[in-house]
């Protein structure tokens, strides 16, 4: 009855019907509080992504005197002293109440008093860990884990492993907490939005619904089991950011499940919510928070892969089927389709200017993907015979009017990209065999460049002919967007 219950209650969740009825009485946690408007720049959606920018301060870490793996930390750089100041009580409070929970009658945990005695003590070990730092946004996580000990004479006898989280998150314009709805565009259902997607790790993990003997390792050594019914996200929920995604923490505040004394953690990618997602837009401004000058840009990781549609195109070369595999997103441009297609229909011509009959294997791979504003084309062909090898990689970049972005758009006027390229193409050669004469195509390579774009960096593909051999050697360079300096570079105008 109780699983039919709990079905119903998620296939109501699912459709966004989610019943608002109040949790049980549990007096020893926080009561659950509606989600409030977001506070800040308003903003509607569809959101798309941008380039981020890392916000320059600086994070001093000080180890404890008493507990040596007890470490907390105090941020540095702040223009406003009392944004600062701020910040750096909240995590001192922080530290202190971490540090309690040494203490068995301090943890918040319920039960947990009944399996560790109240004598047993613990050593712990507390880590701050700045996990967004951009767009005056800072998501700050305290993680700390306790081994309790009966004795210490016997430390290696621990009766129970306890681990407790605490997130800190800021508005750096004004240092006030952010909560979950700050994150989301003024007219995002928070809860439909994201109830889904934790009722989906429920089913993965919970025993209720797992199928028998079935482990699950997507959450490594985590634990979550579901007690009570879920009524949804509450504004209250703890929170981080990070480079990739929105992670939820779940533990002692959040009764609907047993989490065995430790807390559990998921994160859904920006790829998956990128359309309501506006923290990183909310905030920003004209004007430098700063005491140092702003000077590094990069992507957030909103790459979606597993969303993505993919299928398998067959190749006709020289009589023979092969196969091309192609991955790209469910709305992408048509415009986009036809250039995949026009590239695919080129191959059997680069197979064919290597001259080589002795093919065993011809392997090729079409991606498509968005980074920020800019959509990427990524193609990667390789053949070969029982003896040797060949392959070409060509990277596409776009802009949103659909124009195809020369090396020349991306940098600055009178940026010298062959000074950038040259040293490492020089570098490549001296792996290989003198006996290609590769040097002497130096200008080849330089001439035949295409490039792509990641989250942290520029990559160069180049290839070029050996005077002796004849055939193609291809090598791909990388640069961070740190290492050319973003005063260089037009992608983060």
């Amino acid at each position: 009855m109780l699983k039919f219950v709990k079905v119903l209650l998620i296939s109501l969740l699912i459709s966004g019907c989610v019943n608002n009825a109040k949790l049980r009485p549990l007096v020893e946690f926080p009561v659950a509080i509606k989600m409030s408007a977001p506070m800040g720049k308003s903003i509607l959606s569809p959101v798309t992504s941008d380039a981020v920018t890392l916000n320059p301060i600086t994070f001093e870490y000080l180890p404890d005197t008493v507990n040596s793996a007890a470490v907390k930390m105090v941020v540095h750089g702040m223009k406003d002293k009392k944004v600062e100041d701020k910040i750096n009580a909240d995590i001192q409070k922080s530290y202190d109440r971490l540090l309690s929970y040494t203490t068995v009658s301090n943890l918040p945990y319920r039960g947990i008093i009944a399996r560790i005695p109240e004598k047993y003590f613990a050593t712990p070990v507390i880590t701050f860990t700045p996990t967004f730092n951009f767009n005056n946004l800072l998501s700050i996580v305290a993680m700390a884990t306790y081994d309790f000990y009966p004795s210490k004479k016997q430390p290696q006898r621990f009766q129970i492993h306890v681990s407790i989280v605490d997130t800190l998150n800021y508005d750096l314009t004004s240092g006030r907490q952010l909560t979950i709805s700050d994150l989301f565009t003024n007219d995002a259902d928070v809860g439909n939005l994201l109830n889904p997607k934790v009722v989906a790790v429920i089913l993965r993990t919970s025993s209720e619904y797992m199928e028998p003997n079935k482990q699950v390792y997507e959450y490594e050594f985590q634990f979550l089991e579901q007690v009570s019914p879920f009524n949804g996200i509450q504004g209250n929920q703890v929170f981080a950011l990070s480079e990739s995604g929105l992670q939820l923490f779940f533990d002692y505040r959040t009764p609907e499940f047993d989490t065995n004394a430790s807390a559990f953690r998921f994160e859904i990618p920006y790829g998956e919510i990128r359309e309501y997602f506006a923290g990183d837009k909310r905030y920003k401004t004209e004007s430098s928070l700063y005491l140092e000058p702003i000077a590094s840009h990069r992507f957030l990781y909103e790459s979606d892969y597993a969303h993505n549609l993919s299928e398998n195109k067959k190749l006709l070369i020289d009589g023979k089927t092969w196969n091309t595999y192609l991955n790209y997103p469910k709305k992408l441009n048509v415009f986009y389709m036809n250039r995949i297609q026009t590239i695919q229909d080129k191959i059997p011509g680069w197979v064919a200017s290597q001259k080589a009959d002795d093919i065993l294997f011809i392997k090729s791979t079409i991606y498509a993907n968005m980074l920020g504003r800019y959509t990427l084309l990524d193609m990667h062909t390789s053949i070969g015979g029982s003896t040797w090898s060949t392959s070409l990689h060509q990277q596409e970049v776009y802009d949103e009017s659909m124009k195809r972005l020369t090396l020349k758009d991306v940098f600055t006027d009178g940026f010298d990209v062959a000074s950038l390229v040259r040293p490492e193409i020089l570098w490549q050669i001296a792996y290989l065999d003198p006996g290609l004469r590769l040097t002497e195509v130096i200008a080849e390579y330089l001439s035949n460049m295409n490039f792509g774009l990641n989250e942290l960096g520029l990559v160069i593909n180049t290839y070029a002919t050996s005077p002796t051999d004849k055939k193609t050697y291809a090598m791909q360079l990388y640069f961070e967007y740190n290492k050319i300096k973003s005063k260089n570079l037009t992608i983060f105008k």
